[in-house]
């Protein structure tokens, strides 16, 4: 019209051959229930028929048996022909007299197999019910055939891998095809489905190698483990392909797996592991999962190249495929080579998944995992050095001052990651005080660990030297971390205070020995429960934490009431104990309720200071 070549009327002739299709309606209850009522009709059916011809299968002549067979199938189907094609009036109904024809060609299947007594591998009926149902789904454009072939491609699977120790290497094209049928169709649900399908085909294949190794190595479980990394970063390029609304449940399935493959071989590692190997190069077993390792990582770079050229950041995904490499080509079955790498490729990755996550356009999801990684680190590592520490008594002092140096390792990873987030639009998201309020319980609970009697202590130069190596590596990341924020202007604050307690546990774990008796330990310790709580209760105030008060208050109260009963209880007996107790409580109590109270009201002031009609705001 615009141009002249059209007409007014023309134009509107043209426009009613072509209506604007109305954008599509939430489907009411009135209109999904026909169609569950239908689900569940053809569900009973289905189960109805197996059940009849259990029952009465034997009594039927051959003749009869054939016959109906078909007859079933003749009458579904055509069914299903007369409701969708000839009279379409009744498209629900056909659909289901579909399904169940599906259902009836995989019965038809094992009771004609029956009839004639055709010997044949068992499995293989089940894969020629799936190679009818999907060609026939795909011709109709079904979505329940869909369901059903991923059920039957599963089952198929299953009874292959664990009844016959198969591979079935062939498995993996059924899900893949069905991840492409179900997002052409747009079904969120199916292609999580067949997302979750594609990564057990993984953990399939390689358990299958790693059970039928023809020599028992330790390098095939780290080999395993390695290829999570090239594995991850496969997932997580993945879930950024996945953009369309259909595909976004499989991309938060693919976030959340990858981001945990990358953080699975650094956590499982990063232990004092006795490996009968020295590099891969001297197993031949696991040369062929070396050679996925490769392919994994040609596969995923790939993957990285392209979404670089669409504009995304992805440094730290190559960061890891290179990581990936340098275990392969590193001697890790060297003890100290393999801890060094391991705890600087957490590190890393820590630091990397913090400032990453919280760029401009990232995920909420990534920034959640990161914080979760964070977190899991703290938990993993400090149950595990506690039960180190449990079990070889002598050096318990070094395990639990040795954990509490990671802990404040990872409290300036979370600040250096909030330093360089400081200039960016979503630096506002980044929960800072979650991590280090985290970081501070970790090492108040590992001090607490510590300020009861201890046995006596060996000196941590007569431990393995990878011991000294770890605390020394992480002292030199502190002392690197602290010395970078400091000369960038990072909050001085946060660093002063953690500082403290690093040099006292540093100082701590060196002088550590035979002749130092258990008292100082614990006067050592309580003290700096004192200084912790103290830094937290006041940090809480600057960042209006009212939640980290109420922990650090709390924590307080648990100290004093163990370290009273631990100190004390042989100095007084009967009523006076619990006399002096009761008042020492009360008092306590109420000190420490006013002072709670001051806390959380500080915390609860407007930026300004005072209320909205300008009188302080009153603690509960």
């Amino acid at each position: 019209m615009q141009g002249g070549l059209l007409g007014p009327e023309q134009a509107d002739r043209i426009l009613a051959l072509y209506p604007l299709a109305p954008p599509p309606a939430r489907r009411s209850l009135a209109a999904r229930v026909p169609a569950i009522l239908i689900a569940i009709a053809v569900l009973l059916i289905g189960v109805g028929l197996i059940l009849f011809y259990a029952a009465n299968w034997r009594r039927m002549p051959p003749g009869l048996k054939l016959v109906q067979v078909f007859l079933l199938l003749a009458l579904t189907y055509g069914g299903s022909y007369l409701l969708l094609f000839s009279r379409r009036v009744h498209p629900l109904a056909g659909r289901g007299l579909l399904l169940l024809g599906m259902l009836s060609f995989g019965a038809a299947i094992g009771l004609v197999a029956q009839i004639f007594h055709i010997s044949a591998h068992p499995t293989n009926g089940v894969l020629a019910w799936l190679l009818g149902t999907l060609a026939l789904a795909v011709v109709m454009d079904e979505r329940w055939g869909y369901y059903l072939a991923a059920l039957l491609a599963l089952v198929w699977n299953c009874w292959e891998l664990f009844q016959y120790a198969n591979p079935n290497y062939l498995f993996v094209l059924f899900p893949a095809a069905l991840f492409y049928l179900f997002a052409r169709k747009g079904d969120a649900i199916g292609v999580l489905a067949a997302a979750v399908e594609l990564l057990f085909f993984f953990y399939q294949v390689n358990g299958y190698w790693l059970a039928h190794l023809p020599t028992r190595t330790d390098a095939g479980g780290f080999a395993f483990l390695v290829l999570h990394l090239p594995f991850g970063v496969l997932l997580l390029c993945l879930a950024r392909l996945c953009a369309r609304p259909a595909l976004r449940l499989a991309a938060w399935l693919f976030g959340v797996c990858g981001w945990l493959a990358l953080f699975a071989p650094l956590i499982g590692l990063s232990w004092p592991l006795k490996l009968d190997f020295v590099t891969w190069f001297d197993q031949r077993p696991v040369l062929r999962l070396v050679v996925e390792l490769v392919a994994l990582t040609a596969v995923a770079g790939g993957l990285v190249h392209l979404l670089r050229r669409r504009g995304h950041d992805l440094r730290l995904l190559l960061a890891g495929l290179g990581y990936g490499l340098l275990l392969l080509v590193a001697p890790v079955g060297r003890k100290p080579v393999l801890l060094v790498l391991t705890h600087l490729g957490l590190v890393g990755l820590l630091l990397g998944a913090l400032s990453y996550s919280h760029r401009p356009g990232g995920w909420r999801l990534d920034r959640f995992l990161a914080y979760f990684l964070a977190l899991a680190t703290l938990a993993v590592k400090g149950i595990g050095l506690f039960a180190m520490g449990m079990t070889h008594r002598e050096y318990y002092v070094a395990y639990c001052l040795g954990f509490v140096v990671l802990a404040t390792v990872i409290f300036l990873v979370s600040q250096q990651a909030r330093h360089w987030l400081g200039r960016v639009a979503d630096a506002a998201r980044y929960r800072a005080a979650l991590l280090d309020g985290a970081a501070a319980l970790a090492i108040f609970l590992m001090l607490y660990a510590v300020s009861f009697k201890v046995p006596e202590q060996r000196s941590i130069f007569s431990a393995e030297p990878v011991v000294v190596t770890l605390i020394v590596l992480f002292m030199a990341l502190a002392v690197g971390f602290y010395a970078a924020l400091w000369l960038r202007g990072a909050a001085r604050l946060p660093l002063v205070l953690s500082a403290a307690v690093f040099v006292i546990a540093a100082a701590v774990i060196f002088a550590a020995g035979p002749r130092v008796p258990w008292e100082v330990y614990s006067a050592v310790f309580n003290v700096l429960l004192f200084v912790v709580d103290g830094v937290l209760i006041y940090y809480s105030t600057r960042v209006n934490s009212a939640a980290l008060a109420n922990v650090t208050i709390g924590a307080l109260v648990l100290q004093i009431a163990t370290r009273y009963f631990d100190l004390f209880w042989d100095l007084l007996s009967g009523s006076l104990l619990f006399i002096a107790t009761g008042i020492l409580v009360f008092g306590g109590g109420f000190a420490l309720e006013r002072l709670r109270r001051r806390v959380v009201r500080e915390a609860r002031k407007p930026a300004g200071g005072e209320g909205a009609g300008g009188a302080p705001g009153v603690a509960p």
